[in-house]
């Protein structure tokens, strides 16, 4: 989302989720920290962050026009994914899975659309061409992604969980209640950007 690590834990504030925040230029990359849960809470919220989980917390957290979110997925048998959620909605959902799941020459071109239009740069009809190619799907999600003008995944992304707890600047935004979230929102009107917890590098 082209939004700080710290505007984004505040729109978390009322969520209840706990994730992980890294810096990417501009853009913030938000991931599942169910590691960082307490032990009572973890199976719960696992369940909750499984696969379309982000999009679901995205949906919840980001509804406002300008908080505009791309999801990216990888999933069982080596598909890929991406979404866009607006205005607490999914707006669109592209899946990568090879041949035999290629989309209307129509819905590529409406997919590509909202996807440069959540990026803010890229060309659409190179979006639409590979949305409709059956390649390797995590290569067309690469693909599409740096078409898209976007930050690079994270290192070991769709190989295994928490890539961003490695980087440079990560923090966690800890899953609060929905008094404890309130409370927090409205500590101190001052403050925009409630302090979040540092993974220590």
């Amino acid at each position: 989302m082209p939004i700080s690590p710290q505007r984004a834990s505040q729109e978390l504030l009322l969520c209840g989720a706990t994730v992980r925040l890294a810096p990417a230029g501009r853009w913030t990359l938000m991931e599942a920290a169910p590691s960082q849960e307490t032990p009572d809470k973890r199976g719960r919220r696992a369940t909750l962050l499984r696969l379309d989980g982000l999009a679901r917390v995205a949906e919840t957290a980001f509804d406002a026009p300008q908080l505009t979110t791309l999801v990216a997925h990888a999933e069982g048998g080596d598909s890929q994914a991406l979404s866009v959620v607006s205005k607490g909605r999914t707006a669109a959902r592209h899946r990568w899975a090879g041949p035999g799941t290629t989309p209307s020459q129509e819905i590529a071109r409406q997919h590509a659309e909202l996807f440069v239009a959540a990026a803010g740069s890229g060309d659409a009809r190179e979006v639409a061409r590979l949305l409709r190619d059956p390649g390797e799907p995590s290569e067309l999600l690469i693909r599409t992604l740096a078409t898209l003008g976007l930050p690079p995944l994270p290192v070991g992304f769709g190989e295994r969980s928490e890539v961003l707890a490695g980087v440079r600047g990560a923090t966690v935004h800890q899953t609060r209640s929905l008094w404890q979230g309130m409370k927090d929102f409205m500590s101190d009107d001052t403050d925009p950007n409630p302090p979040l917890q540092l993974d220590g590098r």
